[in-house]
């Protein structure tokens, strides 16, 4: 008897627990490299998973606006597209991939993104327009009030890593997107 695994059902219990999305596939998002997605049972960690909102702009909202509701995203991701994507922000999935393909030598010839098996439902993830509004400049928050945040930006055709600031001096107010 062939027993196959499911290793999308320990994440898709924890994704409700922590309001993410999951996007259930076996292959890098951003490389197309073949990923094992999984739940690490001993540390609660997730390997082979990237947070579209990083994890760290999701903490920092969460505590300041403790009855916000903000919609993020599990996408299947290598190690080395994983860290080369690092905590950077992105206001949508197409920038993000834009920027690991610029910064990522291909391991499996020109991946595009239309050559993904949920390239439809990969087009329509961005963050919230409430969070994008919150994301500014750094010199137009107070230190006092901000966070700051890597947001790469294209300029003239090539990428540059961009200091931006998150304004943690918010009002309360509920984060609506997804797909």
């Amino acid at each position: 008897m062939v027993r196959t695994v499911d290793w999308f059902a320990p994440l898709r219990k924890k994704e409700t627990l922590i309001g993410h999305t999951l996007v259930e596939q076996d292959c890098c998002v951003y490389c197309g490299a073949l990923v094992n997605p999984h739940l690490n049972r001993r540390s609660g960690s997730y390997r082979n998973l990237d947070h579209f909102i990083p994890i760290d702009i999701m903490i920092i909202l969460r505590v300041d606006t403790s009855s916000t509701t903000i919609p993020n995203f599990l996408l299947p991701c290598c190690p080395r597209c994983n860290s080369t994507l690092g905590e950077c922000f992105f206001p949508s999935l197409v920038e993000k991939f834009d920027y690991a393909r610029g910064r990522v030598a291909l391991r499996r010839g020109q991946w595009r993104l239309d050559d993904n098996p949920q390239f439809q439902r990969l087009l329509n993830i961005r963050a919230p327009e409430n969070l994008l509004s919150m994301i500014r400049p750094i010199e137009e928050v107070h230190p006092r009030d901000r966070y700051s945040v890597l947001a790469p930006e294209q300029r003239n055709g090539r990428w540059e890593r961009v200091e931006k600031a998150l304004s943690i001096k918010c009002n309360r107010q509920t984060f609506c997107g997804g797909l």
